[in-house]
């Protein structure tokens, strides 16, 4: 699939591109940078940049086959799923310290929904009339064909526009991510948990 940037939507009413969206919060990011000058970070510059990143990456998951079909009106092949589940794999493409990626990763899975919500959603899924939907190994759908559905070509015209490089190969569910924090959600010991708290706060 031939994806141009400007026919993947981030929103439908009013339509708006994943690139007019993560543009419009890049400058909120921007207005927030210079209003937080000084923040109790170790390094002010490298917590911006992975702001940065977080806002960029945020919505990737959209590209999606079925989100933007979704979009357009046509809900038949999303099942609901959670768009920034589809986001979040490609933070471990980056090459980043696996302390920074922890981080974002924590950033884009949870800016919309908390994690035992999603541990809920991947573990039992929503009823839809009498199927339940769950991507685990005994669901209705399966991980690995779910993310052919992204638009990888598209992904990586996308992350160019930023400076962004990935050498795209197959994506891991996010599941780990989501049962260890569900569970233990501050965790001081993986993750440096005040520019978590502040990151998650700037998006």
């Amino acid at each position: 699939m031939n994806t141009n940037i400007k026919e993947v939507l981030a929103k439908s009413e009013p339509p708006k591109s994943l690139k007019q969206h993560v543009d419009e919060c890049l400058w909120v990011y921007e207005s927030l940078r210079k209003a937080f000058e000084r923040l109790p970070v170790d390094d002010l510059n490298h917590f911006w940049e992975l702001v940065r990143l977080g806002v960029i990456f945020h919505d990737l998951g959209k590209s999606h086959t079925g989100f933007q079909k979704m979009i357009e009106g046509n809900p038949r092949d999303w099942y609901h799923q959670r768009h920034e589940l589809f986001s979040t794999p490609f933070i471990d493409l980056l090459d980043l310290p696996d302390e920074d990626k922890l981080l974002l990763k924590l950033i884009v899975v949870g800016h919309h929904k908390d994690f035992n919500f999603l541990f809920a959603h991947i573990q039992h899924g929503y009823k839809t009339g009498d199927d339940i939907f769950s991507i685990t190994e005994d669901g209705k759908l399966d991980w690995e064909k779910e993310t052919q559905k992204i638009d990888y070509r598209f992904i990586q015209s996308f992350l160019k526009e930023y400076n962004i490089s990935l050498k795209l190969s197959s994506l891991a569910m996010p599941i780990q991510l989501v049962k260890d924090y569900s569970r233990n959600p501050v965790n001081t010991k993986n993750v440096n948990f005040k520019e978590l708290i502040l990151a998650a706060g700037s998006h």
